[in-house]
């Protein structure tokens, strides 16, 4: 339908059982946006947004640990890498700012490489799939030039036999319709002339 034409490339990579995965990560996405828009006051209100953001970069961690919902192991691999590190980025900020000044500083130090190492695969990750997508088109293309080739080939030897068959019934015609379509009347006559010739024949041996 026109929603599959259209839109079905958001589920190519997904397992048939597993088409839902796309919709949980845009709703996992939108509730990321109106967490990270909330401005708490300082104290309980903001730790309890930073554990509801840690909660949430848990749960969809461990929905792709558990269902797998990529056909491809390294969509899998990436994406659980990818995740695990913003999640464990994450709780280590949210640890130091509860922490506050009891912090020395490390944790976001931590945080900070789990980060950079997250942006870094994703970074790998669109390489990959950019590759992958260039060499299937490329792929494609030749095999679509190939079909159209062979497919031509195969045309030009149908109207080659064709016209050898059509030329082989034409020269039949030509040469085989005249005795075919030979009157009564002259078959009678060269009759008679064979008849007058055999008596002729008798009469000069006689």
């Amino acid at each position: 339908n026109y929603f599959t034409e259209k839109f079905g490339f958001v589920f190519e990579g997904l397992r048939p059982e597993s088409v839902w995965f796309a919709i949980a990560e845009m709703v996992v996405m939108l509730l990321l946006s109106m967490l990270s828009a909330w401005r708490p006051s300082p104290g309980t209100q903001c730790n309890s947004r930073n554990g509801l953001i840690t909660l949430l970069f848990f749960a969809f961690l461990l929905v792709l640990v558990v269902r797998r919902p990529y056909i491809s192991l390294m969509d899998n691999l990436m994406s659980g890498i990818i995740s695990g590190a913003m999640f464990i980025a994450v709780f280590l900020m949210t640890i130091g700012l509860v922490q506050n000044s009891n912090s020395d500083g490390s944790l976001f130090n931590v945080a900070a490489i789990c980060l950079f190492a997250s942006a870094m695969f994703v970074l790998f990750k669109c390489l990959i799939d950019f590759s992958m997508y260039t060499f299937d088109i490329c792929t494609s293309r030749k095999k679509a030039v190939r079909r159209a080739a062979r497919s031509n080939d195969e045309t030009y030897g149908q109207l080659r036999q064709f016209d050898s068959v059509k030329s082989s019934d034409y020269q039949y015609s030509t040469y085989s319709e005249p005795l075919l379509t030979l009157p009564a009347s002259s078959m009678h006559e060269s009759q008679e002339l064979r008849t007058s010739v055999n008596k002729l024949c008798t009469l000069h041996r006689i």
